[in-house]
């Protein structure tokens, strides 16, 4: 019989028991017992239960990426043949030249946009990404974020939804990658625009006792519970009706995580059911280089 326990040191054990009557005749003249420690085998078991465990995820995260890539490639693709097909057509309105051309522009950023992701994740897998630090306003920073996520609330028909700064960094420098860091922002504002349909969005900047943050908050669908701890992994999504409902390859918040990594940051996931999901970025506080009067 086997059996489980924690030791004085705090550590966990495991041992196996067993008795073996020693019989003269019909008659038990003494019983041996034994107590074997077993506990180098059995956390091979569970060693090997986990890599198990690991490799049948990561297969299905290469299988879902595969069928997702093929959708997100091709989806913008056929559109760019088609519309642009049409715009070539002798005798088009001007209006529908323009409403074409708008469809033809959003398709191919959108194609653009998945290749650009595809190389970022490859490039961090491999270690090729360089930082190029600079020395600049967080004002600047998260203004251009905000421009950047009412134009994407209103590509998307969302103007309804409430997009707002919140904290002072009026005077805050920082010196880091200003490109880099934003892309990590703009990541975290698109899920967030993707996911919520009503309420509002808080791009929200402070500059900590020990760490300087970003946090994106939104009121939207939230991420599930049971599936958090698989967030920044690359080509990771909610869940299959994720994947149907918005598209994507599951590389934003695996590409954010590898960025802010390297800035010797990094990501903190806070989801409340379908209750909305904040996301903080968190960069030592060293980064931030003075507050102008």
């Amino acid at each position: 019989m086997d059996f489980e326990f924690i030791d004085f040191r705090k550590k966990r054990k495991w041992i196996r028991t067993g008795a073996q009557s020693i019989r003269e005749g019909e008659e038990v003249v003494a019983v041996l017992g034994y107590i074997t420690d077993i506990t180098r085998e059995k956390q091979e078991e569970i060693d090997l239960k986990r890599a198990k465990e690991k490799a049948e995820e990561n297969d299905s995260l290469k299988s879902a990426f595969l069928n997702n890539i093929s959708r997100e490639l091709r989806t913008p693709m056929n559109s760019i043949l088609g519309f642009s097909e049409i715009l070539i057509r002798p005798g088009l309105e001007e209006q529908q030249r323009i409403t074409y051309t708008r469809v033809l522009h959003k398709s191919i950023r959108k194609l653009l946009e998945t290749v650009e992701n595809t190389l970022t994740i490859a490039h961090l897998q491999t270690h090729q990404i360089v930082l190029n630090p600079i020395e600049f306003p967080v004002e600047r920073l998260l203004t251009d974020s905000l421009r950047e996520a009412r134009v994407k609330l209103s590509e998307q028909e969302k103007n309804h939804i409430g997009v707002q700064l919140v904290g002072d960094c009026v005077g805050v420098y920082l010196r880091a990658d200003f490109t880099k860091l934003q892309t990590c922002l703009n990541i975290l504002i698109d899920n967030a625009i993707k996911f919520t349909e009503k309420g509002r969005i808080e791009i929200a900047f402070e500059a900590g006792e020990s760490d300087v943050i970003f946090q994106i908050s939104d009121t939207g669908s939230g991420f599930p519970e049971d599936k958090k701890h698989i967030a920044f992994q690359a080509f990771a999504q909610g869940d299959d009706q994720v994947r149907l409902n918005h598209g994507g390859l599951g590389l934003g918040l695996s590409i954010c995580s590898g960025l802010i990594h390297l800035m010797r940051g990094r990501l903190e996931l806070e989801t409340k059911g379908k209750e909305g999901t904040r996301i903080r970025i968190l960069l030592n506080k060293s980064m931030a280089i003075h507050r102008s009067a």
